[in-house]
Protein backbone atom coordinates (compact mmCIF):
# COMPACT_ATOMS: atom_id res chain seq x y z
CA UNK A 1 0.00 0.00 0.00
CA UNK A 2 1.51 3.30 -1.08
CA UNK A 3 0.88 6.75 0.30
CA UNK A 4 -1.31 7.89 -2.55
CA UNK A 5 -3.17 4.81 -3.75
CA UNK A 6 -4.79 1.89 -2.01
CA UNK A 7 -7.27 -0.89 -2.59
CA UNK A 8 -10.70 0.16 -1.46
CA UNK A 9 -13.25 -2.32 -0.19
CA UNK A 10 -16.83 -1.19 -0.54
CA UNK A 11 -17.57 -2.97 2.70
CA UNK A 12 -15.40 -0.44 4.55
CA UNK A 13 -15.93 3.30 4.48
CA UNK A 14 -12.50 4.99 4.77
CA UNK A 15 -13.93 8.41 5.65
CA UNK A 16 -14.16 9.48 9.30
CA UNK A 17 -16.45 12.48 9.80
CA UNK A 18 -15.45 14.67 12.75
CA UNK A 19 -16.34 18.08 14.07
CA UNK A 20 -13.60 20.70 14.35
CA UNK A 21 -13.45 20.17 18.12
CA UNK A 22 -13.04 16.39 17.80
CA UNK A 23 -10.43 16.75 15.05
CA UNK A 24 -8.34 19.07 17.21
CA UNK A 25 -8.67 16.84 20.30
CA UNK A 26 -7.75 13.72 18.33
CA UNK A 27 -4.83 15.50 16.70
CA UNK A 28 -3.38 16.46 20.08
CA UNK A 29 -3.75 12.89 21.39
CA UNK A 30 -2.15 11.52 18.20
CA UNK A 31 0.76 13.96 18.52
CA UNK A 32 1.35 12.98 22.14
CA UNK A 33 1.70 9.33 21.15
CA UNK A 34 4.01 10.25 18.28
CA UNK A 35 6.53 12.01 20.56
CA UNK A 36 6.77 9.20 23.12
CA UNK A 37 10.32 8.07 23.70
CA UNK A 38 11.37 4.47 22.91
CA UNK A 39 10.35 2.18 25.73
CA UNK A 40 8.00 4.75 27.27
CA UNK A 41 5.03 2.49 26.61
CA UNK A 42 6.62 -0.36 28.56
CA UNK A 43 5.00 0.86 31.78
CA UNK A 44 1.57 0.89 30.19
CA UNK A 45 -0.56 -2.07 29.18
CA UNK A 46 -0.77 -2.11 25.40
CA UNK A 47 -2.08 -5.70 25.10
CA UNK A 48 0.51 -6.62 22.47
CA UNK A 49 -0.87 -3.92 20.15
CA UNK A 50 -4.31 -5.63 20.16
CA UNK A 51 -6.32 -3.18 22.25
CA UNK A 52 -8.76 -2.69 19.37
CA UNK A 53 -9.84 -6.32 19.59
CA UNK A 54 -10.53 -5.97 23.32
CA UNK A 55 -12.68 -2.97 22.47
CA UNK A 56 -14.56 -4.93 19.80
CA UNK A 57 -15.06 -7.97 22.06
CA UNK A 58 -16.26 -5.80 24.95
CA UNK A 59 -18.64 -3.95 22.64
CA UNK A 60 -19.97 -7.25 21.30
CA UNK A 61 -20.65 -8.42 24.85
CA UNK A 62 -22.50 -5.20 25.66
CA UNK A 63 -24.61 -5.42 22.50
CA UNK A 64 -25.30 -9.10 23.22
CA UNK A 65 -26.72 -8.36 26.67
CA UNK A 66 -28.87 -5.49 25.37
CA UNK A 67 -30.24 -7.84 22.70
CA UNK A 68 -30.73 -10.62 25.28
CA UNK A 69 -32.73 -8.23 27.48
CA UNK A 70 -35.18 -7.67 24.64
CA UNK A 71 -35.63 -11.45 24.25
CA UNK A 72 -35.89 -12.60 27.86
CA UNK A 73 -39.65 -11.95 28.00
CA UNK A 74 -40.20 -13.91 24.78
CA UNK A 75 -39.05 -17.04 26.60
CA UNK A 76 -40.12 -16.46 30.19
CA UNK A 77 -43.68 -15.68 29.11
CA UNK A 78 -44.24 -19.44 28.77
CA UNK A 79 -43.38 -19.71 32.49
CA UNK A 80 -45.51 -16.82 33.74
CA UNK A 81 -48.46 -18.52 35.44
CA UNK A 82 -50.81 -17.51 38.22
CA UNK A 83 -49.36 -17.81 41.75
CA UNK A 84 -49.51 -21.34 43.15
CA UNK A 85 -49.61 -23.04 39.73
CA UNK A 86 -45.87 -23.13 39.03
CA UNK A 87 -45.74 -26.88 39.69
CA UNK A 88 -48.03 -27.50 36.71
CA UNK A 89 -45.25 -26.34 34.36
CA UNK A 90 -43.23 -29.46 35.20
CA UNK A 91 -45.78 -31.73 33.47
CA UNK A 92 -47.34 -29.22 31.10
CA UNK A 93 -46.34 -31.11 27.94
CA UNK A 94 -47.44 -34.56 29.16
CA UNK A 95 -50.57 -36.02 27.51
CA UNK A 96 -53.69 -35.13 29.51
CA UNK A 97 -51.81 -32.84 31.88
CA UNK A 98 -53.70 -30.01 33.58
CA UNK A 99 -52.76 -26.74 31.93
CA UNK A 100 -51.82 -23.82 34.20
CA UNK A 101 -53.49 -20.43 33.97
CA UNK A 102 -51.05 -18.08 32.28
CA UNK A 103 -50.81 -14.45 33.37
CA UNK A 104 -51.21 -13.02 29.88
CA UNK A 105 -53.72 -13.79 27.17
CA UNK A 106 -52.62 -14.26 23.57
CA UNK A 107 -53.69 -10.69 22.75
CA UNK A 108 -51.68 -9.28 25.66
CA UNK A 109 -48.65 -11.31 24.63
CA UNK A 110 -48.94 -9.88 21.13
CA UNK A 111 -48.89 -6.33 22.47
CA UNK A 112 -45.91 -7.07 24.71
CA UNK A 113 -44.00 -8.65 21.82
CA UNK A 114 -44.72 -5.59 19.66
CA UNK A 115 -43.52 -3.16 22.33
CA UNK A 116 -39.87 -3.90 21.46
CA UNK A 117 -40.39 -2.62 17.91
CA UNK A 118 -42.07 0.54 19.21
CA UNK A 119 -39.13 1.19 21.52
CA UNK A 120 -36.63 0.55 18.74
CA UNK A 121 -38.33 3.07 16.48
CA UNK A 122 -38.50 5.68 19.26
CA UNK A 123 -34.89 5.11 20.27
CA UNK A 124 -33.68 5.47 16.68
CA UNK A 125 -35.05 9.01 16.28
CA UNK A 126 -32.55 10.88 18.52
CA UNK A 127 -29.61 8.50 18.28
CA UNK A 128 -27.87 10.19 15.34
CA UNK A 129 -27.91 13.53 17.15
CA UNK A 130 -26.81 11.97 20.44
CA UNK A 131 -23.90 10.02 18.96
CA UNK A 132 -22.73 13.07 17.01
CA UNK A 133 -22.89 15.39 20.01
CA UNK A 134 -21.93 13.11 22.90
CA UNK A 135 -20.14 10.20 21.23
CA UNK A 136 -20.72 6.45 21.23
CA UNK A 137 -19.18 5.97 24.69
CA UNK A 138 -21.77 8.04 26.56
CA UNK A 139 -24.71 7.30 24.25
CA UNK A 140 -24.37 3.51 24.39
CA UNK A 141 -23.77 3.62 28.15
CA UNK A 142 -27.01 5.55 28.72
CA UNK A 143 -29.01 3.32 26.36
CA UNK A 144 -27.50 0.22 27.96
CA UNK A 145 -28.45 1.39 31.46
CA UNK A 146 -31.99 2.08 30.24
CA UNK A 147 -32.17 -1.52 29.00
CA UNK A 148 -30.70 -2.84 32.26
CA UNK A 149 -33.07 -0.79 34.42
CA UNK A 150 -36.11 -1.92 32.45
CA UNK A 151 -35.00 -5.56 32.75
CA UNK A 152 -34.43 -5.33 36.52
CA UNK A 153 -37.83 -3.68 37.07
CA UNK A 154 -39.78 -6.09 34.85
CA UNK A 155 -40.59 -8.70 37.55
CA UNK A 156 -42.00 -5.94 39.79
CA UNK A 157 -44.02 -4.55 36.90
CA UNK A 158 -45.49 -8.00 36.17
CA UNK A 159 -46.94 -8.00 39.68
CA UNK A 160 -48.34 -4.48 39.23
CA UNK A 161 -50.01 -4.72 35.85
CA UNK A 162 -49.69 -5.19 32.12
CA UNK A 163 -49.31 -1.45 31.21
CA UNK A 164 -46.19 -1.21 33.35
CA UNK A 165 -44.72 -4.31 31.70
CA UNK A 166 -45.48 -2.77 28.31
CA UNK A 167 -43.54 0.36 29.32
CA UNK A 168 -40.54 -1.75 30.35
CA UNK A 169 -40.66 -3.61 27.03
CA UNK A 170 -40.62 -0.28 25.17
CA UNK A 171 -37.54 0.78 27.15
CA UNK A 172 -35.83 -2.52 26.31
CA UNK A 173 -36.56 -1.76 22.66
CA UNK A 174 -34.95 1.66 23.07
CA UNK A 175 -31.76 -0.14 24.09
CA UNK A 176 -31.89 -2.34 20.99
CA UNK A 177 -31.93 0.76 18.75
CA UNK A 178 -28.20 1.23 19.44
CA UNK A 179 -27.34 -1.97 17.58
CA UNK A 180 -26.51 -0.72 14.06
CA UNK A 181 -25.22 2.78 14.96
CA UNK A 182 -22.82 1.36 17.56
CA UNK A 183 -21.59 -1.30 15.15
CA UNK A 184 -20.95 1.24 12.41
CA UNK A 185 -19.18 3.74 14.65
CA UNK A 186 -16.93 1.17 16.34
CA UNK A 187 -15.90 -0.41 13.04
CA UNK A 188 -15.16 3.01 11.53
CA UNK A 189 -13.06 4.24 14.45
CA UNK A 190 -11.45 1.09 15.85
CA UNK A 191 -10.97 -1.31 12.95
CA UNK A 192 -8.34 -1.02 10.27
CA UNK A 193 -9.66 -1.02 6.71
CA UNK A 194 -8.01 -4.37 6.03
CA UNK A 195 -9.72 -6.02 9.03
CA UNK A 196 -13.09 -4.30 8.87
CA UNK A 197 -14.80 -7.44 7.57
CA UNK A 198 -13.74 -9.47 10.59
CA UNK A 199 -14.75 -6.62 12.91
CA UNK A 200 -18.23 -6.52 11.35
CA UNK A 201 -18.52 -10.31 11.64
CA UNK A 202 -17.62 -10.22 15.33
CA UNK A 203 -19.89 -7.32 16.23
CA UNK A 204 -22.84 -8.68 14.23
CA UNK A 205 -22.69 -11.91 16.24
CA UNK A 206 -24.58 -10.16 19.02
CA UNK A 207 -27.78 -10.70 17.02
CA UNK A 208 -27.42 -14.46 17.47
CA UNK A 209 -25.57 -14.42 20.80
CA UNK A 210 -28.48 -12.62 22.44
CA UNK A 211 -30.61 -15.72 21.91
CA UNK A 212 -27.74 -18.05 22.85
CA UNK A 213 -27.44 -16.29 26.22
CA UNK A 214 -31.06 -15.80 27.21
CA UNK A 215 -32.73 -19.02 26.02
CA UNK A 216 -30.76 -21.60 28.09
CA UNK A 217 -30.52 -19.23 31.05
CA UNK A 218 -34.26 -18.60 31.08
CA UNK A 219 -35.08 -22.27 30.56
CA UNK A 220 -32.88 -23.36 33.46
CA UNK A 221 -34.10 -20.70 35.89
CA UNK A 222 -37.76 -21.11 34.97
CA UNK A 223 -37.83 -24.66 36.36
CA UNK A 224 -35.57 -23.90 39.32
CA UNK A 225 -36.49 -22.61 42.77
CA UNK A 226 -35.43 -19.13 41.64
CA UNK A 227 -38.19 -18.93 39.04
CA UNK A 228 -38.48 -16.93 35.83
CA UNK A 229 -37.77 -13.70 37.73
CA UNK A 230 -34.16 -14.83 38.15
CA UNK A 231 -33.52 -14.52 34.40
CA UNK A 232 -34.41 -10.82 34.51
CA UNK A 233 -32.27 -10.16 37.57
CA UNK A 234 -29.21 -12.03 36.26
CA UNK A 235 -29.30 -10.32 32.87
CA UNK A 236 -30.05 -6.90 34.34
CA UNK A 237 -27.13 -7.05 36.79
CA UNK A 238 -24.81 -8.42 34.08
CA UNK A 239 -25.80 -5.55 31.78
CA UNK A 240 -25.03 -2.93 34.44
CA UNK A 241 -21.59 -4.46 35.06
CA UNK A 242 -20.69 -4.74 31.36
CA UNK A 243 -21.93 -1.22 30.56
CA UNK A 244 -19.88 0.15 33.45
CA UNK A 245 -16.83 -1.71 32.14
CA UNK A 246 -17.53 -0.37 28.64
CA UNK A 247 -17.74 3.22 29.88
CA UNK A 248 -14.51 2.83 31.86
CA UNK A 249 -12.46 1.22 29.07
CA UNK A 250 -13.93 2.55 25.81
CA UNK A 251 -12.87 5.78 24.13
CA UNK A 252 -14.54 7.40 21.12
CA UNK A 253 -11.25 7.61 19.23
CA UNK A 254 -8.33 5.21 19.25
CA UNK A 255 -5.88 8.11 19.56
CA UNK A 256 -7.29 9.04 22.97
CA UNK A 257 -6.98 5.54 24.45
CA UNK A 258 -4.03 5.22 26.80
CA UNK A 259 -3.59 1.50 26.01
CA UNK A 260 -3.32 2.00 22.23
CA UNK A 261 0.31 2.04 21.19
CA UNK A 262 1.70 4.22 18.42
CA UNK A 263 2.21 1.09 16.31
CA UNK A 264 -1.40 -0.03 16.73
CA UNK A 265 -2.71 3.47 16.07
CA UNK A 266 -0.90 3.57 12.73
CA UNK A 267 -2.42 0.19 11.82
CA UNK A 268 -5.90 1.45 12.64
CA UNK A 269 -5.55 4.76 10.79
CA UNK A 270 -3.79 3.51 7.65
CA UNK A 271 -5.71 4.50 4.52
CA UNK A 272 -8.42 6.43 6.38
CA UNK A 273 -9.38 10.04 5.73
CA UNK A 274 -10.76 12.55 8.24
CA UNK A 275 -13.39 14.91 6.84
CA UNK A 276 -13.99 18.08 8.86
CA UNK A 277 -17.67 18.96 9.11
CA UNK A 278 -20.05 21.43 10.67
CA UNK A 279 -22.85 20.32 12.98
CA UNK A 280 -25.61 21.20 10.49
CA UNK A 281 -23.94 20.03 7.30
CA UNK A 282 -25.50 17.24 5.29
CA UNK A 283 -25.63 15.76 1.83
CA UNK A 284 -29.05 15.46 0.21
CA UNK A 285 -30.05 11.84 -0.26
CA UNK A 286 -31.32 11.04 -3.79
CA UNK A 287 -34.51 9.37 -2.56
CA UNK A 288 -36.21 9.12 -5.95
CA UNK A 289 -33.19 7.60 -7.71
CA UNK A 290 -32.66 5.13 -4.87
CA UNK A 291 -36.25 3.91 -4.58
CA UNK A 292 -36.77 3.68 -8.36
CA UNK A 293 -33.59 1.65 -8.88
CA UNK A 294 -34.59 -1.96 -9.68
CA UNK A 295 -31.48 -3.20 -7.88
CA UNK A 296 -32.55 -1.48 -4.65
CA UNK A 297 -36.13 -2.67 -5.05
CA UNK A 298 -34.82 -6.24 -5.24
CA UNK A 299 -32.62 -5.73 -2.18
CA UNK A 300 -35.42 -4.24 -0.08
CA UNK A 301 -37.84 -6.99 -1.10
CA UNK A 302 -35.34 -9.71 -0.24
CA UNK A 303 -34.45 -8.08 3.09
CA UNK A 304 -38.13 -7.90 3.98
CA UNK A 305 -38.74 -11.56 3.19
CA UNK A 306 -35.56 -12.74 4.89
CA UNK A 307 -36.24 -10.65 7.99
CA UNK A 308 -39.80 -11.94 8.15
CA UNK A 309 -38.61 -15.53 8.14
CA UNK A 310 -35.84 -14.85 10.67
CA UNK A 311 -38.05 -12.88 13.06
CA UNK A 312 -40.76 -15.55 12.99
CA UNK A 313 -38.45 -17.87 14.92
CA UNK A 314 -36.45 -15.14 16.67
CA UNK A 315 -39.62 -13.90 18.37
CA UNK A 316 -41.77 -17.04 18.47
CA UNK A 317 -39.27 -19.92 18.45
CA UNK A 318 -39.73 -20.76 22.16
CA UNK A 319 -43.52 -20.60 21.83
CA UNK A 320 -43.47 -22.96 18.83
CA UNK A 321 -41.11 -25.46 20.48
CA UNK A 322 -43.06 -25.50 23.74
CA UNK A 323 -46.67 -25.28 22.56
CA UNK A 324 -46.52 -27.18 19.27
CA UNK A 325 -43.59 -29.59 19.51
CA UNK A 326 -44.26 -30.08 23.26
CA UNK A 327 -40.69 -29.56 24.45
CA UNK A 328 -40.48 -29.00 28.21
CA UNK A 329 -39.28 -25.62 29.40
CA UNK A 330 -35.63 -26.52 30.02
CA UNK A 331 -35.25 -28.39 26.72
CA UNK A 332 -37.00 -25.52 24.95
CA UNK A 333 -34.30 -23.16 26.19
CA UNK A 334 -31.42 -25.21 24.84
CA UNK A 335 -33.25 -26.21 21.64
CA UNK A 336 -33.98 -22.56 20.90
CA UNK A 337 -30.36 -21.48 21.50
CA UNK A 338 -28.41 -24.13 19.56
CA UNK A 339 -29.47 -22.95 16.06
CA UNK A 340 -28.16 -19.44 16.72
CA UNK A 341 -24.83 -20.77 17.94
CA UNK A 342 -24.50 -22.86 14.77
CA UNK A 343 -25.52 -19.84 12.68
CA UNK A 344 -22.55 -17.92 14.11
CA UNK A 345 -20.14 -20.70 13.12
CA UNK A 346 -21.59 -20.89 9.60
CA UNK A 347 -21.30 -17.10 9.26
CA UNK A 348 -17.56 -17.19 9.98
CA UNK A 349 -17.05 -20.00 7.48
CA UNK A 350 -19.16 -18.42 4.73
CA UNK A 351 -17.68 -14.93 5.09
CA UNK A 352 -14.19 -15.75 3.73
CA UNK A 353 -15.69 -18.08 1.11
CA UNK A 354 -17.82 -15.25 -0.27
CA UNK A 355 -14.60 -13.39 -1.16
CA UNK A 356 -12.42 -16.26 -2.31
CA UNK A 357 -14.37 -18.79 -4.39
CA UNK A 358 -12.15 -19.21 -7.46
CA UNK A 359 -13.63 -18.86 -10.92
CA UNK A 360 -16.81 -17.11 -9.77
CA UNK A 361 -17.40 -13.39 -10.17
CA UNK A 362 -18.63 -11.08 -7.42
CA UNK A 363 -22.19 -10.93 -8.79
CA UNK A 364 -22.41 -14.71 -9.10
CA UNK A 365 -21.13 -15.12 -5.52
CA UNK A 366 -23.71 -12.71 -4.15
CA UNK A 367 -26.54 -14.47 -6.02
CA UNK A 368 -25.20 -17.89 -4.98
CA UNK A 369 -25.13 -17.11 -1.26
CA UNK A 370 -28.45 -15.26 -1.36
CA UNK A 371 -30.09 -18.18 -3.17
CA UNK A 372 -28.63 -20.83 -0.89
CA UNK A 373 -29.62 -18.82 2.18
CA UNK A 374 -33.16 -17.91 1.21
CA UNK A 375 -34.26 -20.90 -0.88
CA UNK A 376 -33.00 -23.34 1.76
CA UNK A 377 -34.72 -21.36 4.50
CA UNK A 378 -37.95 -21.44 2.47
CA UNK A 379 -37.53 -25.20 2.04
CA UNK A 380 -37.12 -25.63 5.80
CA UNK A 381 -40.35 -23.71 6.43
CA UNK A 382 -42.11 -25.96 3.94
CA UNK A 383 -40.67 -29.04 5.67
CA UNK A 384 -41.98 -27.81 9.02
CA UNK A 385 -45.41 -27.24 7.50
CA UNK A 386 -45.64 -30.75 6.04
CA UNK A 387 -43.88 -32.70 8.81
CA UNK A 388 -46.20 -34.72 11.12
CA UNK A 389 -45.98 -33.63 14.75
CA UNK A 390 -44.92 -37.13 15.78
CA UNK A 391 -41.59 -36.65 13.97
CA UNK A 392 -40.40 -33.98 16.39
CA UNK A 393 -36.73 -34.78 15.74
CA UNK A 394 -37.14 -33.91 12.06
CA UNK A 395 -39.09 -30.79 12.99
CA UNK A 396 -36.21 -29.74 15.25
CA UNK A 397 -33.79 -30.33 12.35
CA UNK A 398 -35.82 -28.13 9.99
CA UNK A 399 -36.18 -25.47 12.69
CA UNK A 400 -32.42 -25.42 13.30
CA UNK A 401 -31.59 -25.41 9.59
CA UNK A 402 -33.95 -22.51 8.86
CA UNK A 403 -32.15 -20.31 11.40
CA UNK A 404 -28.69 -21.40 10.20
CA UNK A 405 -29.48 -20.64 6.55
CA UNK A 406 -30.90 -17.24 7.49
CA UNK A 407 -27.46 -16.35 8.87
CA UNK A 408 -25.94 -16.71 5.39
CA UNK A 409 -27.95 -13.72 4.23
CA UNK A 410 -25.19 -11.42 5.51
CA UNK A 411 -22.88 -12.61 2.69
CA UNK A 412 -25.61 -12.42 0.07
CA UNK A 413 -28.19 -9.67 0.12
CA UNK A 414 -26.48 -7.53 2.78
CA UNK A 415 -23.16 -7.69 0.96
CA UNK A 416 -24.85 -6.58 -2.26
CA UNK A 417 -26.32 -3.63 -0.35
CA UNK A 418 -22.85 -2.57 0.76
CA UNK A 419 -21.34 -2.96 -2.70
CA UNK A 420 -23.94 -0.98 -4.66
CA UNK A 421 -24.80 1.86 -2.28
CA UNK A 422 -21.39 3.41 -1.64
CA UNK A 423 -21.61 6.36 0.73
CA UNK A 424 -25.36 5.86 1.18
CA UNK A 425 -25.02 2.39 2.69
CA UNK A 426 -25.99 3.74 6.12
CA UNK A 427 -29.26 5.10 4.72
CA UNK A 428 -30.19 1.75 3.20
CA UNK A 429 -29.22 -0.09 6.37
CA UNK A 430 -31.46 2.32 8.29
CA UNK A 431 -34.33 1.52 5.91
CA UNK A 432 -33.67 -2.17 6.52
CA UNK A 433 -33.72 -1.51 10.26
CA UNK A 434 -37.07 0.29 10.05
CA UNK A 435 -38.42 -2.55 7.91
CA UNK A 436 -37.26 -5.06 10.51
CA UNK A 437 -38.92 -3.07 13.30
CA UNK A 438 -42.15 -2.91 11.30
CA UNK A 439 -42.06 -6.70 10.93
CA UNK A 440 -41.58 -7.18 14.67
CA UNK A 441 -44.46 -4.76 15.27
CA UNK A 442 -46.81 -6.56 12.87
CA UNK A 443 -45.71 -10.15 13.53
CA UNK A 444 -47.78 -10.74 16.70
CA UNK A 445 -50.96 -9.85 14.86
CA UNK A 446 -50.00 -12.07 11.92
CA UNK A 447 -49.20 -15.01 14.22
CA UNK A 448 -52.49 -14.51 16.07
CA UNK A 449 -54.32 -14.44 12.73
CA UNK A 450 -52.73 -17.66 11.46
CA UNK A 451 -52.28 -19.58 14.74
CA UNK A 452 -54.70 -18.32 17.41
CA UNK A 453 -54.73 -21.70 19.21
CA UNK A 454 -51.08 -22.71 18.62
CA UNK A 455 -52.11 -25.90 16.85
CA UNK A 456 -49.89 -27.76 14.38
CA UNK A 457 -52.29 -27.12 11.50
CA UNK A 458 -52.43 -23.39 12.19
CA UNK A 459 -48.65 -23.04 12.36
CA UNK A 460 -48.37 -25.05 9.12
CA UNK A 461 -50.42 -22.41 7.32
CA UNK A 462 -48.14 -19.68 8.66
CA UNK A 463 -45.03 -21.61 7.56
CA UNK A 464 -46.41 -22.07 4.04
CA UNK A 465 -47.10 -18.32 3.86
CA UNK A 466 -43.51 -17.54 4.92
CA UNK A 467 -42.15 -20.11 2.45
CA UNK A 468 -44.01 -18.55 -0.49
CA UNK A 469 -43.01 -15.02 0.56
CA UNK A 470 -39.30 -15.86 0.86
CA UNK A 471 -39.31 -17.79 -2.42
CA UNK A 472 -40.86 -14.90 -4.39
CA UNK A 473 -38.62 -12.13 -3.01
CA UNK A 474 -35.50 -14.24 -3.59
CA UNK A 475 -36.38 -14.63 -7.27
CA UNK A 476 -36.86 -10.85 -7.47
CA UNK A 477 -33.43 -10.29 -5.90
CA UNK A 478 -31.65 -12.78 -8.15
CA UNK A 479 -33.15 -11.11 -11.23
CA UNK A 480 -32.09 -7.60 -10.20
CA UNK A 481 -28.86 -8.16 -8.22
CA UNK A 482 -25.84 -5.93 -8.88
CA UNK A 483 -22.45 -5.59 -7.18
CA UNK A 484 -21.02 -2.33 -8.56
CA UNK A 485 -21.73 1.15 -7.14
CA UNK A 486 -24.82 2.71 -8.70
CA UNK A 487 -24.56 6.08 -10.45
CA UNK A 488 -26.41 7.88 -7.62
CA UNK A 489 -23.82 6.43 -5.20
CA UNK A 490 -20.86 7.77 -7.16
CA UNK A 491 -20.27 4.76 -9.40
CA UNK A 492 -17.91 5.32 -12.33
CA UNK A 493 -17.83 2.73 -15.07
CA UNK A 494 -14.47 4.02 -16.32
CA UNK A 495 -12.76 3.38 -12.99
CA UNK A 496 -11.21 0.00 -12.34
CA UNK A 497 -13.15 -1.97 -9.72
CA UNK A 498 -12.10 -1.35 -6.10
CA UNK A 499 -9.37 1.11 -7.12
CA UNK A 500 -9.06 4.67 -5.92
CA UNK A 501 -7.17 7.33 -7.82
CA UNK A 502 -4.50 9.49 -6.18
CA UNK A 503 -5.94 11.90 -3.65
CA UNK A 504 -5.95 15.65 -4.21
CA UNK A 505 -6.81 17.66 -1.12
CA UNK A 506 -6.28 21.28 -2.19
CA UNK A 507 -9.98 22.11 -2.24
CA UNK A 508 -11.16 19.54 0.31
CA UNK A 509 -11.38 19.83 4.07
CA UNK A 510 -9.80 16.45 4.64
CA UNK A 511 -6.59 15.06 6.03
CA UNK A 512 -5.24 11.54 6.04
CA UNK A 513 -5.91 9.95 9.42
CA UNK A 514 -2.35 8.77 9.92
CA UNK A 515 -1.19 12.41 9.52
CA UNK A 516 -3.29 13.72 12.40
CA UNK A 517 -0.16 13.95 14.52
CA UNK A 518 0.97 16.89 12.38
CA UNK A 519 -0.88 19.57 14.33
CA UNK A 520 0.24 22.35 11.97
CA UNK A 521 -1.23 20.54 8.95
CA UNK A 522 -4.46 19.96 10.87
CA UNK A 523 -4.71 23.65 11.75
CA UNK A 524 -4.19 24.60 8.09
CA UNK A 525 -7.14 22.39 7.10
CA UNK A 526 -9.28 23.87 9.86
CA UNK A 527 -8.41 27.44 8.85
CA UNK A 528 -9.21 26.64 5.21
CA UNK A 529 -12.52 25.16 6.33
CA UNK A 530 -13.49 28.26 8.33
CA UNK A 531 -12.45 30.59 5.51
CA UNK A 532 -14.55 28.66 3.00
CA UNK A 533 -17.61 28.73 5.25
CA UNK A 534 -17.25 32.47 5.73
CA UNK A 535 -17.00 33.17 1.99
CA UNK A 536 -19.58 30.74 0.64
CA UNK A 537 -23.21 31.76 0.19
CA UNK A 538 -25.30 28.74 1.00
CA UNK A 539 -28.66 30.41 0.32
CA UNK A 540 -28.10 30.28 -3.45
CA UNK A 541 -28.84 26.57 -3.57
CA UNK A 542 -30.48 25.96 -0.21
CA UNK A 543 -28.04 23.13 0.46
CA UNK A 544 -25.13 22.67 2.80
CA UNK A 545 -21.74 21.30 1.95
CA UNK A 546 -21.52 17.53 1.93
CA UNK A 547 -20.21 15.78 5.02
CA UNK A 548 -20.13 12.48 3.20
CA UNK A 549 -17.18 11.69 0.99
CA UNK A 550 -16.00 8.97 -1.29
CA UNK A 551 -12.40 7.80 -1.01
CA UNK A 552 -9.56 9.78 -2.49
CA UNK A 553 -10.17 10.85 -6.07
CA UNK A 554 -13.43 8.90 -6.35
CA UNK A 555 -15.49 10.94 -8.87
CA UNK A 556 -19.26 10.77 -9.18
CA UNK A 557 -20.87 10.74 -12.62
Amino acid sequence: MTADTFQYSADADPVLRMSEENVRRTSIAFAQKAIQLPGENDSTLIFRHKTRWLIILMSTLGLTLVMANSLVFNFTVICMVEPGEEYLLLNETAPGAVQPDFIYSDLERSWLFSAIAIGTLLGTLPITYLTSRYGIRLTFSVYGLISAGATLLSPLCVSIGMPFVFAMRVLQGVGVSTSWPVMGAIVAEWSSLAQSGMAVALLSCHLQLGAVVTMPLSGTLCESAVGWQGAFYVQGVATVLVVALFYWFYRDTAAEHRHVSQKELKQIQEGKIVRVLEEDEYEPIPYKRIFTDTCIIGILCSCFGGNFGFQTFFQYGPVYLNKVLKFDVTNTGFAAAVPYLLAILVKFIAGPLSDNIPGIGAKARVILFASVSQFCMAGCFLGLALMPIELSAWAQLFYTSAIIFSGLNCVGVIKSTQLVSGRFVHFLMAINGFSNSAIVLALPGIVTLFAPNNSKEEWSRLFIFVCVLVFIVTIVFDATAQVTPRSWAGGDSKRKPNTVAPYESENKFEIEADALGDTEAVERVLRRKRASIASRTFSETGRRLSILSLPRGYKAI
